[in-house]
């Protein structure tokens, strides 16, 4: 998604809504690039490089869409970490990631989504084992808040 976000999300909205899988190489993961993925409803796999990823990006896939009770890519069930990733400090925006969207499911919250059932690591992706062991836990039912 390099270039003018517009013409990629007026080619997402008119051509890829019903993808299931969508790989972000090596592209700028920005709120707005997050927002043009709004019509992949039908999504469940997304597969990310680790590279510079925005802490932004990861705060709209947290969160209901703005003024709505929708969330973005509803149907997600697994992200995909590809690549070298030497900078951990995205671990904790992708925790949340999956701690709201899980809390959304279980709680029945109004457009809540499908819960993130895996994250996947691929091409060498050195992620240490401390940040897998962070995500494998916001996976687990046990570590809903009660």
């Amino acid at each position: 998604m390099d270039g003018d976000i517009s013409c990629c999300a007026s080619f997402i909205a008119d051509t890829c809504k019903d993808i299931a899988q969508l790989e972000l190489v090596s592209s700028v993961l920005s709120a707005e690039s997050a927002l043009a993925m709004r019509p992949l409803t039908r999504l469940t796999t997304l597969v990310i490089q680790w590279y510079e990823p925005d802490p932004d990006f990861f705060a709209v896939l947290a969160s209901p869409l703005p003024g709505e009770d929708a969330w973005l890519c509803p149907n997600l069930r697994t992200i995909v970490v590809d690549g070298i990733a030497r900078d951990m400090k995205n671990i904790p925006l992708l925790a949340r990631v999956l701690r709201n969207r899980r809390t959304a499911s279980i709680e029945g919250q109004p457009g809540a989504p499908a819960r993130i059932t895996a994250v996947e690591y691929r091409n060498h992706c050195e992620i240490d084992p401390v940040s897998r062991l962070i995500l494998a836990a916001e996976l687990d039912d046990a570590a809903v808040p009660s």
